[in-house]
């Protein structure tokens, strides 16, 4: 749990600044903490210490998550065989659990991702580096975007690409650097709830799931959450902002 608690503490850190958005950034940050998994006593032990965190407790929205992303890894069962053998996360559902942040109590929010690649992150780990990140800054660009996110997933190799670039560019009509511009991670990203309402959801799982467009996906990225959250916001158009886009 140290590793929760360290980046709580380094988020709820930050002084407080002048915000232009309605509700100003408190200090300490309010933080909701969505759990891993269930088991959750020493966390809620420690968060009712603190009366800035929460726990996120809604079993509606986890199973929404969980379902769909199992439902769409599990669809093409040719593929779904071969991951059982190469997938890192094969089966592993928990990773979904962060998407419930549409789902939470903040109208805009910011997910750090204490958990990078099933290991917890550290004290020299990427989310505490974008716990610096002025929070204030993240939700006035949320008025012009839909999404601020990290910025390096792009610059990977095309085989170890998040989606198809190929595949993609030619569903979409556009050039495939165009796809790749758009790829971003999802250990930290700051978002608007109203990202993908119910409607969006299931339109985004039919077609995944009887469209084809799970081809779409890089096949070595099964079962990895940034493979899909990267469909999910190329195939809705979301407007998405890297850092230090002005």
């Amino acid at each position: 749990m140290a590793h929760i608690q360290a980046l709580c503490e380094a988020i709820a850190s930050r002084p407080s600044q002048p915000t232009a958005v309605r509700s100003p950034v408190l200090n300490p940050f309010p933080i909701c903490i969505i759990p891993f998994d269930n088991d959750c006593t020493q966390i809620q032990a420690w968060i009712a210490t603190q009366p800035h965190l929460t726990l996120f407790q809604d079993r509606t929205s986890l199973l929404k998550w969980e379902t769909f992303y199992a439902a769409v890894w599990a669809s093409q069962a040719l593929i779904h065989r071969l991951s059982q053998r190469y997938a890192t996360h094969h089966g592993d559902v928990h990773y979904a659990r962060k998407f419930c942040a549409f789902d939470g109590p903040f109208e805009r929010f910011v997910v750090y991702d204490a958990m990078r690649g099933g290991q917890q992150v550290d004290e020299s780990g990427p989310c505490l580096d974008f716990a610096q990140v002025d929070p204030n800054q993240i939700f006035t660009q949320l008025d012009r975007y839909d999404l601020a996110v990290e910025d390096w997933e792009w610059l990977k190799p095309e085989p170890g690409a998040t989606l198809d670039l190929a595949y993609a560019a030619d569903a979409l009509g556009c050039a495939e650097e165009r796809v790749r511009d758009r790829l971003h991670g999802a250990h930290w990203f700051g978002a608007r709830a109203s990202l993908f309402p119910p409607d969006v959801l299931t339109g985004l799982c039919q077609n995944l799931m009887e469209g084809g467009e799970l081809r779409w996906i890089n096949p070595l990225r099964w079962w990895d959450e940034a493979a899909l959250f990267n469909y999910m916001t190329l195939r809705t158009e979301a407007r998405v902002m890297e850092p230090g886009e002005d």
